[in-house]
């Protein structure tokens, strides 16, 4: 799901462990050499407290068009990979972003947002008095 719907680099280095990260940082791609971020996911017998809406994992995209577009892979495919709820999208809290849930109970969030709300924007502001 993560490299056929998010379009993430994943890799498995052990069974049962899974290394995701955006893509774009091989050699010789636009984000080589630039910081990134790596999700490790650890497969589990059970799930004991499952997520919540709110406590969900984000992928940005960088248009509203590519967030209707996710929105539409994710629909066409959501008995393939097993989702649950796919939300549709829609404006709040200043972007433009859907939600759903993947076969494990993990809530994600598909999100724009205009350049003025990117987070690397918000903290060249400073504090806000």
């Amino acid at each position: 799901m993560c490299e056929g719907i998010l379009g993430l680099d994943c890799v498995e280095p052990e069974k049962g462990v899974l290394l995701i990260r955006e893509r774009g940082h091989r050699p010789g791609e636009k984000l080589a050499g630039q910081p990134y971020w790596v999700l490790e996911a650890r497969e589990v017998k059970e799930v004991e407290v499952p997520q919540e809406m709110l406590n969900h994992w984000g992928v940005f995209v960088t248009s509203q068009a590519a967030v209707d577009e996710a929105y539409e892979k994710i629909n066409a495919q959501q008995k393939e990979f097993g989702l649950g709820r796919v939300q549709k999208p829609r404006f709040r809290h200043g972007s433009y972003a859907f939600y759903f849930v993947d076969g494990d109970s993990n809530w994600w969030e598909i999100e724009y947002r205009t350049p003025e709300l990117v987070y690397t924007a918000i903290r060249a502001r400073g504090d806000q008095v």
